[in-house]
This record gives structure tokens, sequence and C-alpha cells, in this order.
């Protein structure tokens, strides 16, 4: 995080995601426009020529890098999200702890959660498919099986530069849900 004096403000900070990518934002708080020349090295990159620069809110001629260093034009009152991968550094599949159970009961809400292994390989998305012809997505998703037998869960996540990967675990689910009516079992609130 940094900021010269005309911008009032902290101004521009680096989020560096893993070795391969990094998030740059810059911030004009000010009433008029802002010209700005980043020094890339200063802000912890390696080899700023090995890196590709793309404007996260899609403004395609965004930006200009010459000799390691980032040239700007800012409106007042804007923001610049500009994701800086390093392509020297090959993508990373996301690992995936996986916390599942083996066995459950027909009607019971049972918890599926998947983490990142690592901090280098994060996890942007989750999809869950429960092998009963129904999915979630999420981290950390509920699921309850309504027949008994054995299902193969998959899950396939995805991490930064769009890198999949998957894992599959089996359930075994006993019992059953009652389905027939039966009025000796209704019984009123009081």
């Amino acid at each position: 995080m940094s900021y010269a004096p005309a911008d009032e403000q902290p101004s521009i900070f680096l989020l560096a995601e893993n070795a391969r990518q990094a998030v740059l934002t810059v911030f004009n708080w000010t009433e008029s426009s802002r010209t700005r020349a980043i020094n890339l090295t200063q802000l912890g990159l390696q080899d700023p020529d090995h890196h590709k620069l793309i404007d996260v809110l899609g403004d395609e001629g965004c930006c200009d890098v010459s000799s390691g260093t980032l040239h700007l034009v800012q409106k007042p009152h804007s923001v610049r999200m500009i994701k800086l991968v390093d392509n020297t550094v090959p993508a990373m599949a996301p690992s995936i702890n996986l916390r599942a159970p083996v066995r459950g009961t027909a009607g019971e809400a049972l918890t599926f959660q998947a983490d990142a292994a690592s901090r280098e390989a994060p996890l942007l998305t989750c999809h869950w498919d429960f092998g009963d012809g129904t999915s979630l997505e999420g981290t950390r998703v509920q699921h309850a099986y309504t027949r008994p037998g054995d299902y193969q869960v998959a899950i396939s996540v995805t991490g930064l530069d769009s890198v999949t990967n998957h894992k599959t675990v089996t359930v075994s689910i006993a019992g059953a849900i009652a389905t027939r009516f039966d009025p000796t079992q209704i019984r009123r609130a009081e």
C-alpha cells in the first residue's frame, strides 16, 4: 500500500495471490485526472518483463508497460484493477482437502466441505455432484439422500487461471424415508 501526497489517501494496493499471480488496485480519489508511473520492481515483482497485465474490469487498452514501469491515466474518482500474471511460473491445479462422511441415513442432512490444501492454489469455485441426480455449488454444502445405496460424490474445483481438479468419495446410505401416509402420526401443536 502506498500513495503520494497528491493522492490524498492510500491509493495503490498489491495483493499477491500466489507465486504466479497478483492483483494491483489503483484508486484515484481526487477531483482531477491522474497520470501515474508505477515501478513494478519496487512493488516486489522479480522480473516485470515476464508478466502479462490484464485489466480485471475489461479495459483492453489500459496498461502501457515499458522498462518495468506501468503507465496509467486515470479519470477522477476511478479505480483500476490489474491482474499481473508471471508467465514463467506454471499454473497449478488446486489441491483439495475434502471432508465428507462415508456413511449416513436416508433423510439425514450430511455436510460436505472442501478446502484448498495450499495457499498457492486457492479454490475459486466448487461444484458437487451427489450421484443421485442433484448437485450444489459452494465450499461447504449439505445434502440429504432419499434412498439407501452407495453413491459416488464428485467434486470439481476451479482455481486461478481456470485450472480444475476433481475428487470423488463414496457415501453409503442406509435406512429409508417413510412415504406412506399414517394419520396416527399426525400431532397437533397445543
